[in-house]
């Protein structure tokens, strides 16, 4: 174990056994009384190993994932408070190891995006580093699970989501042809865009059912976490005004 989020686990134990539980950190004893408080316990290990040196910028790099890792397991509500890990189910490389997650949006959803983000970004980092952020980045997208009757029907709506995007990407290369790309066709496509993508994030949160779910109701107030361009955040963004 490299690190631990002890604050989230003391508060889902508090709550389950309807008490306020207690940390003692650097002398000082605190009330948990949300699981954000931020109490994470990182042995000696996470700085200095064998095969590690702390200065390092590809341990640093990995560092600062494992931190955003456990920082998640602040975050959720209801069912998803904690963001808990689920076992690894059978003929999965971790078979039966709880290292693994059911919501796309969890710990290590969150860690395998970020470290795509820096392989993609990191522009000191040598070829053997990015390497390795991509592979560790692939091992922490293979943690995560979707229930069986969801498979078919997410990657349904991901590839009408992704023809939607497609769509606008040519109506902004395109000129002088405004029937085909009219105001209104652009406006419909990014609504259906929209919508999609909210069908296909209650998809992988739910796993049971086609119906979708707007992103203004949406229960998960840390929302959707998907790698975005910037046109396509504006995009996003302007839609939930």
């Amino acid at each position: 174990v490299i690190a631990t989020n002890i604050g989230g686990s003391l508060y889902i134990i508090g709550k389950r056994e309807k008490t306020l539980g207690m940390a003692t950190v650097n002398g000082k004893t605190l009330p948990v009384l949300s699981p954000r408080v931020g109490i994470v316990q990182v042995p000696d290990s996470f700085f200095s190993s064998d095969n590690q040196k702390p200065a390092k910028l590809i341990d640093r790099l990995l560092r600062i994932t494992t931190i955003f890792h456990e920082a998640r397991h602040s975050d959720g509500n209801g069912t998803s408070l904690g963001f808990l890990h689920e076992v690894c189910p059978v003929g999965h490389m971790l078979e039966g190891k709880l290292a693994c997650d059911k919501m796309e949006n969890g710990s290590y959803g969150v860690e395998a995006r970020f470290q795509r983000v820096l392989s993609r970004n990191c522009a000191k980092c040598s070829n053997e580093d990015l390497e390795v952020l991509r592979l560790m980045s692939l091992q922490n997208f293979g943690r995560l699970i979707l229930p069986p009757q969801a498979n078919a029907r997410a990657a349904k709506v991901r590839e009408e989501m992704d023809a939607n995007r497609h769509i606008l990407q040519i109506c902004k290369t395109i000129v002088g042809e405004q029937d085909k790309c009219s105001a209104d066709f652009i406006k419909e496509t990014k609504q259906k865009y929209v919508d999609t993508r909210a069908q296909l994030d209650y998809l992988l949160r739910a796993g049971n059912s086609s119906k979708p779910l707007r992103p203004m109701v949406n229960a998960r107030p840390e929302g959707f976490f998907q790698e975005m361009t910037i046109e396509e955040s504006g995009l996003y963004m302007n839609h939930q005004l």
